[in-house]
C-alpha cells in the first residue's frame, strides 16, 4: 500500500521535471542585415510607358535592415519583433516617350531625376507554437510606411517640372 502511495507522486514529478528543463526564458535579440533589391517595371499612362531601369536609371542602393525582438515565457502574451528597413533609390535618365505622372507632363527626351523612398517599419506580435528542431510561429505584422516618389525634369525654359508624391 505504501508502495502505491509513492508511485503516483513520482510519476507526477517525472512528468513535471522535463517541462521545467525545457521552459523558455526571457530572451532579447537584435540584428542587422543588408538587402540588395533591384528595381524594374514600367510607369505607364494611357498606353505610353517609361521603363524604370532602362530609361530612368533608377537603381536601389543596398538597404539596411535593423531588428529587435523580445521572447518571454508568459503563455498568454505574444512575443514581439520590431524591424526597420531603409529602402531607397535614385537615378537620372532620359525618357523616349512623353510621360504624364500625377498631373505633370514630361516631354520626350526629358532628362529626369528620380528618387524613390520605400522605407518602412514593421511590428510583429507572435506566438511560438513549436520551439524544437522545427520551429513554428504564428502571428500578425503591422507596417508603418512613409514613402515618397520624386520626378524632376527641366521644362526647357530654365524652370523645372516636378512631382513629389508622398504615400502612406
Amino acid at each position: 500500500m505504501i508502495k502505491n502511495i509513492l508511485i503516483a507522486p513520482m510519476i507526477g514529478l517525472g512528468m513535471y521535471l522535463p517541462s521545467i528543463a525545457n521552459a523558455d526564458v526571457l530572451g532579447l535579440f537584435a540584428g542587422y542585415g543588408q538587402w540588395s533589391a533591384g528595381s524594374s517595371g514600367q510607369i505607364a499612362d494611357d498606353g505610353r510607358s517609361v521603363d524604370i531601369q532602362d530609361e530612368l536609371n533608377l537603381d536601389t542602393d543596398s538597404s539596411n535592415i535593423y531588428y529587435l525582438g523580445l521572447e518571454h515565457p508568459v503563455p498568454l502574451l505574444p512575443n514581439i519583433r520590431l524591424q526597420h528597413t531603409d529602402l531607397a533609390g535614385s537615378g537620372v535618365g532620359t525618357i523616349s516617350e512623353e510621360l504624364e505622372f500625377n498631373g505633370e507632363i514630361y516631354p520626350v527626351d526629358s532628362e529626369i531625376s528620380s528618387d524613390l523612398d520605400l522605407t518602412h517599419t514593421d511590428a510583429t506580435l507572435y506566438y511560438q507554437l513549436f520551439d524544437t528542431v522545427l520551429g513554428i510561429d504564428l502571428g500578425v505584422t503591422a507596417r508603418k510606411f512613409d514613402g515618397t516618389a520624386l520626378l524632376l525634369a527641366d521644362d526647357g525654359t530654365g524652370g523645372t517640372i516636378g512631382v513629389n508624391e508622398n504615400f502612406p
